[in-house]
């Protein structure tokens, strides 16, 4: 399970630094993941109707809830399923 996920979920008792860090790990991560989805835009990889700032937020929003889900569920096959509708709607 991925630590700035994990963070997030208790943002309202973290102290404020701590909750920076988190917010600002975040945000690079979606900030990469747009980079990597206009990337593959331009590439025509990926559907040109594709918003890649809004999906990078879907993406990460989507892997981190499906990563909780896995380990509640003990069912490796919850990430998966995600992982595939959402290289599904990208491709």
């Amino acid at each position: 399970m991925c630590l700035a996920g994990m963070l997030a979920t208790d943002v309202l008792t973290l102290d404020e630094p701590i909750e920076k860090a988190v917010a600002d790990l975040i945000e690079t991560i979606k900030l990469g993941i747009a980079q990597i989805i206009q990337y593959g835009i331009k590439q025509k990889e990926f559907n040109p109707n594709t918003h890649p700032e809004s999906t990078a937020s879907a993406l990460v929003a989507a892997i981190e809830e499906s990563l909780i889900l896995t380990q509640l569920f003990k069912d490796e096959n919850t990430f998966k399923h995600v992982m595939d509708v959402i290289l599904n709607r990208l491709l």
